[in-house]
């Protein structure tokens, strides 16, 4: 599974590909960790799970504010 970051900024509505420099993990559950947060890691961040032919993709967004 490939794991990647997409993420709208505060300040931009525009999706960006975002490069989290700490290590980043994504549990049993699919929950994505993310360790040692800091203000410029604020934004909105959206899950999309691909589901082979047949099953259902699922997705969910969540706003992140680290103040």
């Amino acid at each position: 599974m490939s794991k990647s970051i997409i993420r709208r900024g505060y300040n931009s509505n525009k999706p960006q590909a975002y490069e989290y420099s700490r290590p980043v993990d994504m549990s049993e559950d699919y929950s994505l960790i993310l360790p040692d947060l800091r203000p410029e890691d604020s934004g909105l961040y959206r899950c999309e799970i691909r589901a082979n032919v047949g099953y259902s993709n699922k997705e969910s967004t969540v706003l992140l504010n680290v103040t």
